[in-house]
């Protein structure tokens, strides 16, 4: 199989898997009874990418933060940790209050009335944005505040491991795309862990965090097999020559998004 069949397959699985994801409206219902959610960003690495220089930011990748370039990305979590919403790819340099509003997030979960715990990057959110007591210039937190931060860290914990989770998929280790490509990706990496919740006539509403996660271990797993079966396939038929070696991880990998998609490749 070729390079260029293999990157077909990749992209159409992207295509395919990308818009399962978890819309905002359907994360705000995944709040449950409490109506309670977890916000928080992470830095998707990447290659420097010259071309997005502005007069502006020479360099609006680069995370001053975290030192090193990458996409800052938004995500909901609920209280059990099971990811249910990413918003879009932004410049590493992005802000992560700033991103989240761009991504409407702030001003949706105060119009549902959902109780969002976030971090100290989201200070003056306002709304039902709850973040850690700030520390007063030149004076240090007293007992309650220690107290009050220290819980709220607590409650903060599942949302760690839900990027922690989604992070696990090593395409995410160095992003090596277009920069317009990335917030797709990442939407079919989520896309395949809720494909579950969806019927083959559409959305048929979502299940409980335990019951997506406990079904979804399987259906990631697929995946990740069959793209890393297909590239590995896809070199081994370049070295000997055979551009038309017969791929099986392909017809898997057509046959799992098909079977999920319910979209049929040909």
């Amino acid at each position: 199989m070729s390079t260029d069949t293999a990157w077909r397959y990749v992209n159409e699985g992207i295509e395919a898997l990308a818009p399962l994801a978890p819309t905002l409206e359907e994360a705000l219902a995944a709040s449950g009874e409490d109506r309670r959610l977890l916000l928080d960003g992470t830095l998707v690495p990447t290659w420097r990418c010259a071309g997005l220089a502005t007069e502006a930011k020479a360099d609006p990748l680069y995370s001053g933060k975290h030192h090193d370039h990458g996409v800052n990305v938004q995500g909901l979590t609920a209280t059990s940790g099971h990811l249910v919403f990413l918003g879009d790819a932004r410049p590493g340099s992005t802000h992560d209050l700033t991103a989240a509003r761009a991504d409407g997030i702030i001003e949706a979960v105060t119009d549902a009335d959902v109780e969002t715990t976030a971090d100290s990057g989201y200070q003056g959110a306002g709304g039902t944005v709850r973040t850690p007591v700030k520390r007063p210039k030149g004076k240090g937190h007293n007992g309650w505040e220690k107290q009050a931060n220290s819980q709220l860290a607590k409650l903060r914990a599942p949302v760690e491991r839900a990027f922690a989770e989604l992070k696990r998929w090593r395409v995410l280790n160095l992003l090596r795309i277009s920069p317009n490509r990335i917030t797709a990706v990442l939407h079919a990496l989520l896309g395949s862990h809720t494909s579950d919740l969806h019927s083959r006539e559409g959305r048929s509403g979502m299940l409980t965090a335990h019951e997506s996660m406990t079904q979804d271990t399987s259906s990631s797993s697929q995946v990740r097999k069959a793209l890393s079966r297909s590239c590995l396939n896809s070199r081994r038929a370049q070295r000997n020559g055979d551009a038309g070696m017969y791929s099986p991880a392909s017809a898997q990998l057509r046959g799992f998004v098909d079977a999920r998609a319910g979209r049929m490749f040909y």
